[in-house]
């Protein structure tokens, strides 16, 4: 797992939310997007990453990804509600999304320790 990549590609959702919201990018499906288990970070947590499973870091890890897809999923409905105002407030600055974005970094990093070591 390079956990690493994985930071960068969570990172890089608020940029592909912000594209979609523009009209831009790839079209997102809530369905897809709010399923914490169909990205490769997913994958590998309810995969390979289960031997980890009784590790606290795991544990907040798995935690903190699924609302991140919550909240990701939340922006594409409002988007498809014609909501674009609210959806962007959704990404904003101090916005639950941005706190989970950093959050998910951090938890990432601590798991990135674990399996290290």
């Amino acid at each position: 797992m390079d956990f690493n990549a994985e930071i960068a590609a969570h990172l890089h959702w608020k940029i592909k939310l912000r594209m979609f919201i523009n009209g831009a990018g790839e079209n997102l499906d809530r369905a897809v997007v709010g399923q914490d288990n169909q990205c490769s970070l997913g994958r590998w947590l309810y995969g390979e990453g289960l031997k980890y499973q009784h590790h606290v870091a795991y544990q907040t890890l798995l935690k903190k990804h699924t609302r991140f897809h919550q909240h990701a999923a939340e922006v594409v409905q409002k988007m498809e509600q014609g909501d674009s105002k609210k959806a962007a407030e959704l990404i904003g600055i101090n916005s639950p999304f941005q706190k989970e974005s950093l959050e998910i970094s951090l938890a990432i990093e601590a798991l990135k320790k674990v399996v290290s070591s």
